[in-house]
């Protein structure tokens, strides 16, 4: 029996993808008396730690004057920062903003794009 817990241990990936409550019956011919039973007390399992949606960025369309309209999609509140690049080896920060509580999402109009021929964008967790 244990209590307060972690389900990993250091430096494990923290995944959970079900649980499920076992029966071992101690004595077969006695199933359900005092000799076999299940006990849950206050069970509860809680997330901890960084956001677990990987964010994603969709150009959502090129404005007449070349500006790249972008929508992150990502965890609910959870704090982005977008980063460009025109070669995917040296990364600027273009802008840092919070998805919207409801649906993940955060939309940016990129207004340096014209200025590059080709652009490419990501976005991180801030931690």
């Amino acid at each position: 029996i244990v209590n307060n817990q972690p389900i990993t241990t250091k430096d494990a990936e923290l995944t959970f993808s079900g649980i499920d409550a076992v029966w071992v019956i101690s004595a077969p011919g006695r199933p359900g008396d005092n000799y076999n039973y299940m006990l849950f007390d206050n069970y509860s399992i809680t997330r901890a730690g960084p956001p677990r949606i990987a964010p994603r960025v969709n150009i959502q369309g090129i404005l007449p004057d070349g500006k790249c309209v972008l929508r992150v999609f990502g965890e609910l509140d959870a704090e982005y920062q977008i980063e460009a690049s025109s070669d995917l080896n040296d990364w600027t920060p273009i802008k840092t903003g919070r998805t919207s509580a409801d649906e993940g999402i955060l939309d940016f109009v990129d207004d340096q794009a014209p200025r590059f021929s080709a652009r490419f964008y990501r976005a991180a967790t801030v931690q």
